[in-house]
């Protein structure tokens, strides 16, 4: 019975969570001041919270379909939507405009050098977690830098799409 309460309170907290982690790792990649408070509180304004919970669940439901029919759209999905949570916080868009953005954002810079540097690279540095006793400390040192890709990768697109 415990497990399953703190199962969901995870599930409704983790949409505005996530809210507020990407607010944190857009404020760290573009330098602008950081404040935790803040970036915790992203998640539950301006329908937030309802619209990161629509867009996880659309994004979940949408990869996990696309990779149980053949992985291979899956792993399409997975890469053109890798954008949608950073345009829903970054630009306050509806969830299904920002994964249709992402998708449009993702086609301009290129799928391949979006998948490498989105699904692949952050893959090949999880690798060495699978080390017993080693892994944690690799992963406790790699996961900032790793969640860090995406934000990074994201400003720089998006700078670069905008002024075409």
């Amino acid at each position: 019975m415990f497990l399953a309460i703190i199962t969901l309170i995870g599930i409704f907290a983790l949409p505005a969570l996530t809210v507020g982690y990407c607010t944190f790792l857009l404020k760290a990649a573009r330098k602008e001041e950081l404040v935790l408070g803040d970036s915790l509180s992203e998640g539950f304004k301006n329908d937030m919270w309802w619209k990161s919970l629509l867009i996880s669940l659309v994004i979940i439901i949408g990869c996990l379909l696309g990779t149980i029919l053949l992985i291979i759209p899956g792993i399409y999905l997975m890469t053109v939507w890798s954008f949608g949570f950073y345009l829903l916080v970054d630009k306050n868009m509806k969830p299904l405009e920002a994964l249709e953005k992402s998708r449009e954002i993702v086609h301009q810079a290129g799928f391949w050098n979006i998948f490498v540097l989105l699904l692949l690279l952050p893959f090949a540095l999880g690798l060495p977690t699978y080390i017993p006793v080693i892994g944690w400390i690799w992963y406790l040192i790699s996961f900032p830098f790793i969640t860090m890709i995406g934000a990074i990768v994201y400003t720089n697109v998006n700078d670069i799409v905008s002024t075409k």
